[in-house]
């Protein structure tokens, strides 16, 4: 790709985590992979949602069968 996104990296030493936080501006919505995500990450019903996945995560949670950490309720 010939772009960069910002990201930021840590490691929770307390835990042996790693955590890597990615940023992107989803005002830019081109007609590219990234600008398809960017469209899907603003857009409320999971139905218009064209990534199966996000769309089947949010839709779970909407519907009440997923908990805020996605575990099954």
């Amino acid at each position: 790709m010939g772009f960069k996104l910002p990201s930021y990296e840590f490691i929770l030493k307390k835990h042996r985590c790693f955590l890597s936080i990615l940023y992107f501006n989803t005002s830019r919505q081109d007609d590219n992979a990234l600008g398809k995500l960017a469209r899907d990450f603003k857009e409320a019903n999971p139905k218009e949602i064209q990534s199966k996945v996000l769309s089947h995560r949010v839709a779970s949670l909407k519907e009440g069968k997923l908990d805020r950490e996605g575990e099954k309720i």
